[in-house]
């Protein structure tokens, strides 16, 4: 097979993942079978309209129409869709220029083949657009705290522009074909292969942090579900005696003992507020965590005021999330004293 058939296969390749990574910062996937067969077919038929037709124009609408047509197996709207595929056509565009300006400054007998100019050319395009997709996915990586690791940034920016150095410096060596071709596909494979390891690390990373608030939230409804139970405790002790109590505060009231009344009056109402809970929206994940943090602090006799404003219609948060942000925004909490 030809080189520069290769190198373009290659880039094309790079160009499709881009394609799949730049979409999925733009939009939700919808659940359909046909994703991934989509990519495929986009691969296939950009491919066999560049190999047999070799009309830039027609490569480009084919890439366009084929994009849009991806664009359907994701939930978003028309206008949403057309200003994706633009942006993500400015940075291909963004990539071509790049490709042209460094094959403009260096010139054809930098390499050791005339054909391996296009090869150079094919590698700086697919390259380039793979890499600011790549950015684009680090960026909502790190809005969604999947990757905070600077070793990630550091593989993002030193894998893509090492083998692209690299494969031009076997480009202009006095390398077989044969050699050349085996050496781009296995620098290409091995970029693709590191950064889906890198989107596995990162899967595991958010079902780690997934299953830790999962952990923290059991506790925090353990913890409402004891602070519920003493307090019916108490309450029921209170229920039980209220007679003896009501006894005790007549006989007082006979006897015209005002202070001892009050006393006794006011340790009984001490005990029913000490079992009152601080949060009650009956929404068990904010109860649960708003009671769990604040309870230890009135018990330190800080003062506590709380108020609390939900809208009247349903939250749509799940529970872990609830928590999570609930969690730290308690945490990193500012109390005014007096």
């Amino acid at each position: 097979m030809d080189v520069v058939i290769v190198a373009y296969l290659i880039s094309n390749i790079l160009n499709t993942l881009a394609v799949e990574r730049g979409l999925s910062v733009f939009f939700k996937p919808k659940k359909s079978p046909f994703l991934y067969f989509s990519y495929i077919a986009y691969f296939i038929m950009t491919s066999f309209v560049y190999i047999v037709f070799t009309i830039p124009i027609l490569n480009l609408l084919t890439n366009i129409l084929l994009i849009i047509l991806i664009t359907f197996n994701y939930d978003a709207t028309i206008i949403k869709k057309i200003t994706a595929v633009i942006a993500f056509y400015i940075i291909m565009i963004i990539g071509d220029l790049l490709s042209v300006g460094f094959l403009y400054y260096y010139p054809d007998t930098l390499f050791g083949n005339v054909e391996f100019v296009s090869v150079a050319s094919f590698m700086l395009t697919g390259f380039t657009i793979y890499l600011f997709s790549l950015i684009l996915c680090a960026f909502k990586n790190i809005k969604t705290n999947k990757i905070k690791s600077r070793l990630f940034w550091f593989t993002i920016l030193f894998m893509p522009l090492s083998s692209l150095y690299i494969i031009i410096l076997i480009l202009s060596s006095n390398l077989s074909q044969f050699l050349v071709m085996s050496s781009i596909v296995i620098i290409a494979g091995l970029n693709i292969l590191i950064f889906y390891l890198h989107d596995a690390l990162s899967l595991a990373h958010e079902e780690k942090l997934k299953s830790l608030l999962a952990a923290q939230e059991n506790e925090y409804y353990h913890r409402h579900y004891q602070t519920t139970q003493d307090s019916i405790e108490k309450m029921n002790i209170i229920r039980h005696d209220i007679k003896m109590h009501l006894n005790t505060v007549n006989e007082y009231s006979d006897k015209n003992e005002l202070d001892n009344l009050k006393k006794y009056v006011k340790n009984i109402l001490g005990d029913v507020n000490k079992s009152e809970m601080l949060c009650d929206t009956g929404i068990l994940a904010i109860d649960s965590i708003v009671n769990y943090k604040l309870s230890d602090i009135k018990n330190d006799n800080i003062d506590v005021e709380l108020i609390i404003k939900l809208p009247t219609s349903d939250l749509n948060i799940e529970d872990i999330d609830i928590t999570a942000i609930l969690g730290n925004l308690i945490d990193n909490r500012e109390f005014d004293t007096c």
